[in-house]
């Protein structure tokens, strides 16, 4: 309890290299370093050779923006989750709590500098430090303080509840209706191709003979709804015939940039006199052409 905070750190640094020793049963400590550096020039040099467009607030860009990940965690985070986590930020003095803390602004720090910005799962490592943080400072917080918080992680529980099955397409209530998640963040924080097979259940249980498709993700389209499926890359040159339709959010939303496509989503189907009829999901919206 006597011992001073640089004394406690170096104790945990002693006590992580002995750790690694033993598990690692190597001496290189830069090796973990070297392996993941590895990996991030593999991973960058593959999105150079095959840039993808990035999109936030209803803006595209090549190279990103440094604000980006804090604005997936606003709102890709569950409210009542924010509201525990300012809690514990409220009652941040522990040195545990603060080293939790230094991991997250420096993870953070390094993520605003990068020009890939395609979904919140790139941080995903600081969600078990911050909440590690909370659970640590509220531990010795008044009373209503950690009644507060239970209440929260309660609220935060039956929101997951709530949320099921469409965890990958969840944002909070501060982008307002759900539709419009896509304005704000496409790709993996929305839209990955989790939806095709609810599309085909969606399908049969209403009887459609035929559905076009226009589909992101890496389900095989065929397989999931059979011959009731038209593969329809759109828009195109020629309108949208009679009949189901259904498109990716992540698709329609690409649209819009016109490097992509001749033609946005919102003229294609108002010319093709498109009505729309619901979300499969959370990723997939569908279309009925009168």
């Amino acid at each position: 309890p006597g011992r001073t905070a640089p004394v406690r750190l170096v104790l945990a640094a002693v006590t992580f290299v002995m750790i690694y020793l033993v598990l690692g049963r190597s001496s290189d400590l830069a090796m973990p370093f070297r392996a993941y550096l590895s990996e991030i020039r593999a991973v960058q040099e593959f999105y150079v050779a095959n840039p993808l467009p990035q999109f936030l607030l209803g803006e595209f860009s090549q190279k990103g923006w440094p604000h980006y990940y804090l604005v997936a965690i606003a709102v890709k985070t569950p409210l009542a989750a924010l509201s525990v986590i300012v809690l514990g930020l409220m009652r941040t003095r522990r040195f545990e709590a603060i080293v939790c803390l230094l991991f997250v602004a420096l993870f953070l720090a390094i993520s605003a500098f990068s020009s890939l910005n395609l979904g919140i799962r790139h941080v995903l490592p600081i969600y078990p430090f911050l909440y590690a943080a909370c659970a640590i400072s509220l531990t010795d917080a008044p009373r209503n303080m950690r009644i507060a918080a239970g209440l929260l992680v309660a609220t935060h529980v039956l929101t997951a509840v709530i949320a099921y099955p469409s965890y990958l397409s969840f944002f909070n209530s501060l982008i307002g209706d759900p539709r419009n998640a896509d304005r704000v963040l496409i790709d993996s924080n929305l839209d990955w191709g989790q939806d095709l097979r609810r599309l085909g259940h969606w399908a049969r249980a209403n009887d459609i003979d035929v559905v076009r498709v226009h589909y992101f993700g890496a389900g095989n389209v065929e397989y999931e709804l059979g011959a009731r499926a038209i593969r329809w890359p759109a828009p195109r040159p020629e309108p949208l015939p009679q009949g189901w339709f259904a498109v990716s959010r992540h698709f329609y939303r690409l649209s819009f940039l016109p490097a992509r496509s001749p033609v946005d989503y919102d003229t294609y189907l108002r010319a093709s006199g498109a009505r729309y009829a619901t979300t499969i999901g959370g990723s997939i919206d569908v279309y009925r052409v009168p």
